[in-house]
């Protein structure tokens, strides 16, 4: 019998391990007839190339190789060959001498023959997984036998190539794409670290990402945190996450009380007065007990009022008195009471425009921005999305008690999700993405049965398929038919067949109202129906923008902006 290479892990004492003795007598026997070819020969191996910049891991270091490799030539041959490229190699000729230095030592892949002394390769394959899964393999032989490949793919290598062809280009590829993939996997870990130190707690708690626009947002946070009594202004579009800017406020500002959250869009104007200041019994005919305002929840802590751009004109003279005098009282009340806390307010509005068309006060306006933190879109900081999306497959792997959990992403759903256009819900939509991805690899994960160890990744086909298909998508693609047919360039207009009997007058005024429309429509989605959003995208004054949209036929649905 031998030991797992679990056990060999755990008994991290030298004179506690156990040798690995193969349990099957002359094991090469036990293979298919296969002509044996004669090791590689040792005058092929030259390559005069120089070390790359492509054969560093992530972090810059050289990758650490082991060569697992019982025959002594073939040792020399990978290893000078390895060597030659700048990687740092250490060799073991048999299985147990591989756990041993593994143990020791922290490689990047593992070049794995398939024959060892003591030990089948795959079987070898199979057991580090368990102490190392972010480790790649490469699995190796001198057989040319697509059953030994696969014997070792499925163990977990992520290629295979024959020895005796290590003077062809595909060793050096096969090497590189197994750095590239053991980089990818480095970098998922680190993310995922970063991921649980941010939500361990902290003035940036779940404020995840350290692009060059978080970073201007934590330093914000970090100066205006303290000035208790200024007020802040949160700006940016639906879906960016200014509530959790406005929660990093509230703890760096280091004060006692309760964070109070309230969407002025989800309360009816006739009982907006109440919400805020609170009542007193028999203010009104239903009133039949006192009541606490946010206002009053929020002394000694802050108050956060999103969406304050839609706060009724007949309230914002009431907040404005507030914030000046730094008191309030309730409906019905005769005594004023003193307000301690601190008031964040939330907008996706341009509340300069507003001012222009008498919907907000301009007054007010001056004194809800003494401090503007303005929160980008997702586009503006793509290189976020990994830290975000492993975030969120952290809430998921909880809420769903996933079992076993997802661990990793694959590199080209990140390059799929950095292509995609976020600016219509930027976060909000990236969990829905994550979300539904996640679900997907989870369910193929409980269907799979025989390797419940092996580790749940996500994969691009993972990704809703609309995000798939923009991938498939050719940019800037055209095409055009003859007159006879339909025109379309872009893949986004669409012009009646009869275009080519117009005029040319007639021709371009068809062509241009068809643009402006499809151009309105686009922008009006594109910012959630903002028509302020898309006015300014339009570089448009908003009245402009209205009356273009009302000559073209396009309106906001009900409800919206």
């Amino acid at each position: 019998m031998y030991t797992t290479a679990s056990s060999h892990r755990l008994h991290r004492r030298r004179d506690s391990a156990v040798s690995i003795q193969d349990h099957r007598p002359n094991a090469r026997s036990t293979l298919p007839h296969t002509p044996t070819r004669n090791p590689p020969s040792e005058a092929r191996v030259d390559d005069p190339r120089p070390p790359t910049t492509d054969d560093t891991t992530e972090n810059g270091h050289q990758a650490s190789i082991l060569v697992v490799e019982d025959e002594p030539r073939s040792q020399r041959i990978i290893a000078r060959l390895l060597r030659q490229r700048g990687y740092r190699v250490d060799v073991a000729g048999t299985a147990n001498e591989a756990l041993q230095l593994i143990e020791d030592n922290a490689y990047d892949i593992t070049l794995v023959d398939y024959h060892l002394p003591d030990l089948m390769g795959h079987e070898l394959v199979e057991q580090v997984r368990i102490i190392e899964p972010l480790m790649e393999f490469v699995g190796m032989s001198g057989y040319g036998n697509t059953a030994v490949a696969q014997n070792l793919m499925n163990a977990g290598a992520c290629d295979f190539f024959d020895k005796h062809y290590l003077q062809d280009n595909r060793f050096h590829a096969v090497i590189e794409k197994a750095i590239r993939k053991r980089a990818w996997q480095s970098d998922d870990a680190r993310r995922r670290r970063r991921v649980d130190q941010a939500g361990r707690g902290g003035t940036f708690a779940e404020l995840y990402g350290n692009s060059a626009p978080m970073l201007n947002i934590k330093d914000d946070i970090r100066m205006v945190g303290p000035r208790l009594t200024m007020p802040v202004l949160i700006l940016g579009p639906s879906g960016a996450g200014k509530e959790r800017v406005a929660h990093a406020v509230h703890r760096a500002s280091g004060v006692a009380g309760q964070f109070v959250a309230c969407n002025v869009a989800e309360i009816p104007e006739s009982l907006f007065e109440g919400e805020l200041f609170g009542h007193t019994k028999g203010a009104f005919t239903s009133a039949e007990r006192d009541s606490v305002g946010l206002f009053e929840q929020a002394n000694g802590g802050t108050l956060f009022l999103d969406e304050i751009g839609l706060l009724p004109m007949n309230l914002q003279g009431k907040l404005l008195r507030v914030l000046n005098e730094r008191k309030f009282r309730k409906v019905g009340g005769n005594r004023h009471q003193k307000f301690t806390g601190r008031v964040l307010c939330a907008t996706n509005e341009d509340l300069n425009a507003l001012v222009q068309e008498n919907r907000f006060r301009e007054d007010l306006l001056y004194r809800i921005n003494s401090f503007v933190i303005k929160v980008p879109d997702l586009n503006a900081r793509l290189e976020d999305i990994p830290h975000l999306a492993y975030y969120f497959i952290e809430q998921l792997n909880d809420e769903w008690k996933l079992e076993p959990a997802i661990s990793t992403v694959e590199p080209e759903v990140w390059r799929t999700l950095q292509n995609h256009n976020w600016r219509a819900n930027n976060v909000r939509e990236l969990r829905n993405v994550m979300s539904q991805a996640a679900m997907r690899a989870a369910d193929e994960a409980s269907l799979r049965s025989g390797d419940p160890g092996r580790p749940v990744s996500i994969r691009v086909d993972h990704l809703p398929t609309h995000l798939l298909n923009e991938a498939d998508r050719p940019v800037n693609s055209t095409s055009l038919e003859t007159p006879n047919g339909t025109l379309q360039p872009g893949n986004a207009f669409s012009f009646p067949s009869t275009l080519f009997d117009m005029s040319r007058k007639d021709a371009k005024a068809e062509v241009v109202d068809t643009f402006e429309r499809i151009y309105v429509q686009a922008l009006l989605e594109r910012h959630d129906y903002n028509v302020t959003h898309a006015a300014r995208a339009a570089d448009m004054q908003r009245p402009n923008f209205k009356r273009l949209m009302n000559r073209v036929g396009v309106k906001v649905p009900r409800g919206d902006g």
